[in-house]
């Protein structure tokens, strides 16, 4: 595994997958707080820079949203995962993929949009939505990471 900063630094990255523009939320390094980062372009690039992310922030967990399949969009993302899984592996990177169910994140990111920024114009701001997206599917990760690991026995 190649990490740049200390072990008990690392983190994760969750990825909320669009057509257009992927949301970017990274983790602490405790890996209990989400903090959306700015989105990313989907286009030829988009792997290296994500792969540039996962070196940077030493990140040791990739969160990718799945969408439900009747939205008929998970294919695209099974690809998305599939491509990037193979960048990683490529790039010599020990970072696992998972897939958390996306469900409703875009409208909790809508919602929370609402409630903080006040102007309507400023709310309409593409890429804002989908990198709030990613905080609240990372959240939700780390939240139910975190119950699910107290209830286990040592």
């Amino acid at each position: 595994m190649t990490v740049t900063g200390n072990l008990n630094e690392t983190k994760y990255l969750a990825i909320d997958y669009g057509l257009k523009r992927i949301g970017i939320a990274v983790s602490d390094a405790s890996k209990v707080i989400s903090f959306p980062r700015d989105y990313i372009l989907n286009d030829a690039g988009t792997s290296d820079k994500i792969i540039d992310i996962i070196r940077n922030d030493n990140i040791i967990k990739v969160v990718l949203g799945l969408p439900s399949e009747k939205s008929g969009f998970s294919g695209a993302v099974r690809e998305f995962s599939e491509k990037l899984s193979a960048k990683i592996k490529l790039n010599n990177l020990n970072c696992e993929i998972v897939f958390y169910d996306e469900s409703f994140t875009s409208t909790i990111a809508e919602y929370k949009m609402r409630e903080s920024v006040t102007k309507k114009k400023n709310r309409k701001v593409k890429g804002t939505i989908d990198s709030l997206a990613a905080y609240v599917l990372l959240q939700d990760f780390l939240d139910h990471e975190h119950n699910f690991s107290k209830d286990v026995p040592r």
